[in-house]
Formats: C-alpha cells, structure tokens, sequence
C-alpha cells in the first residue's frame, strides 16, 4: 500500500528530485510502475487494486501529458465525494532518484507529486491509465 500521513491521507514517497516545483514529472522517465488503490466503498478499502509495469515509451507519453496541465502549490486535505481511490505512478530514470505521482479519482480530482499539484488529467492520460489498469469503478 502507499505510504500514508498521520491522518491516513495517501503519499508519494519522499522525492529529492530537483525540478519537482516547476513540472509534476520532471525529465524524461526511463519506465515505472502504475497502481489503482481501491476506494472506501470497494471490496478491499484502500488496498492494491491492479497494478502495471511501464514501458520507457508508456512512461515517456504518461509523463507528457501529466505535465500538459499547469502547476500549484500541492493540494492537501479531505474534499466532499472522495471514497479514497487512487492511481499511483511511479517513474524511475536511468540515474537519479524516481518520482511518484497520486491521481485522486474521486472528491476533489487532481493529480499531486506532493510538491505542486494540477487538475484532473487529461481525458488522453485517464484513456492510457485504463488500457494499462482497466476502467475504474
């Protein structure tokens, strides 16, 4: 499961990368990995839902089109309507520590790398997202 706050609010691992305040996925990713997390209405709450390794290409094309988005200080707290589903992606580089990315898919939708936050992302990403995780529910 993703690390979590003391509050039980999910987080991406600490992230040393420099330009994670000026791009949600800063450089070009050599490949990584993406998650869904069950929701609090689901069968298994909060739990590994799917998972899928990515491609150097899959992480490259995922990577731009989070980046498309424009960027804010990172979003934290609750929002009304969200059940805690999330995809997770975690990037990894030939050198240099990895990035980890939360998609909240319900409540307050948007896309956090725990630095600076963007909206909801592009209708291109969640139809990537569903090819490697399936739709979700």
């Amino acid at each position: 499961m993703a690390p979590v706050d003391a509050e039980g609010n999910r987080k991406p691992p600490s992230q040393p990368r420099p330009g994670l305040d000026k791009a949600l996925v800063p450089g070009r990713p050599a490949g990584g990995r993406a998650c869904r997390y069950y929701g609090l209405n689901d069968k298994n709450p909060l739990h590994l839902a799917t998972s899928a390794l990515l491609t150097p290409a899959q992480a490259a094309t995922l990577a731009e089109g989070i980046n498309v988005g424009s960027i804010a200080p990172g979003k934290e707290g609750t929002c009304p309507a969200d059940e805690g589903s999330v995809d997770t992606l975690t990037f990894v580089y030939h050198t240099g520590p990895g990035v980890g990315i939360t998609i909240r898919l319900t409540g307050c939708q948007f896309v956090s790398n725990g630095i600076v936050s963007s909206e909801y992302p592009s209708a291109e990403v969640t139809g990537q997202l569903s090819k490697l995780l399936g739709t979700q529910h």
